[in-house]
């Protein structure tokens, strides 16, 4: 498996106006495979985020260096996909219009730009609400418009920063199926930060589980199951038990 994306002894130190100094994530090195879907798991205030953020090229390390297919990343490009908590569209614009707003998008002659956000619409289930605005959909089909406008652009990897956090447990379960669909059909390098582990087992080929912060990677999972998976079958669980007991881990070494 070739790396796809590359992070070697990252740290990201954040300094306040009057001289505090907060580490957020401290000699992380991680390398993700072309095709891999690879979730960041742990506590809130860990480091996922800030890690994400140094792979889109939204931030630049205090020290270390990410790669891109061998290229060192040092801003963001079409090349990596985004897709956010909040669905973060135009409100203005029709949801078709919202797909197709990607610069490398924008960049196609108009008729395949077309049927580019149409596939793309297809592939969330949306083809129907091409037309409508964001208001007029609910929080589950927005975040499919995101996920459908990431896509669109053609991006390499997709970056997805806890993007069901906000969503009921009905809906949620519904996108985790859906991009586990996409995924299959679509092979993109995924890199998805949760702190829930049964959604980060559920779609995973690996996990990588981090300490509070400064955010460290404490251990690497592999998760080697058939996708799609049964939550409550026992190979599932064991699993999610061993993740768990590595989060409680790293909780108990923290406090001592």
């Amino acid at each position: 498996m070739t790396n796809k994306l590359y992070g070697v002894d990252l740290h990201r130190t954040f300094v306040s106006e009057s001289g505090g100094a907060t580490h957020a994530i401290d000699n992380v090195t991680i390398s993700i495979g072309a095709h891999e879907f690879v979730s960041l798991l742990g506590p809130s205030g860990c480091g996922k985020t800030t890690l994400l953020n140094l792979f889109a090229g939204f931030d630049h390390p205090t020290a270390g260096h990410v790669y891109l297919d061998g290229k060192e990343i040092s801003a963001p490009g079409p090349d990596r996909g985004v897709v956010f908590q909040e669905h973060a569209l135009f409100p203005w614009l029709r949801v078709e219009d919202n797909v197709g707003a990607g610069k490398r998008l924008q960049a196609r002659p108009a008729q395949e730009r077309r049927e580019i956000v149409s596939r793309q619409l297809a592939m969330v289930g949306l083809e129907k609400f091409a037309r409508h605005y964001p208001h007029q959909l609910s929080g589950g089909m927005k975040q499919r418009v995101s996920i459908a406008r990431a896509l669109a652009n053609e991006p390499e990897v997709l970056l997805m920063d806890e993007p069901f956090a906000a969503l009921d447990a009905m809906t949620r379960s519904q996108l985790q199926s859906e991009l586990i669909r996409i995924w299959s059909e679509t092979r993109k390098t995924i890199v998805f930060v949760t702190h829930n582990i049964e959604e980060a087992v559920l779609l995973s080929d690996r996990i990588a589980v981090m300490t509070a912060r400064p955010g460290r990677i404490r251990e690497i999972i592999e998760v080697d199951l058939p996708k799609p998976r049964d939550p409550n079958s026992p190979n599932f669980n064991a699993i999610e038990r061993r993740v768990r007991e590595i989060l409680w881990e790293g909780v108990s070494s923290d406090l001592h």
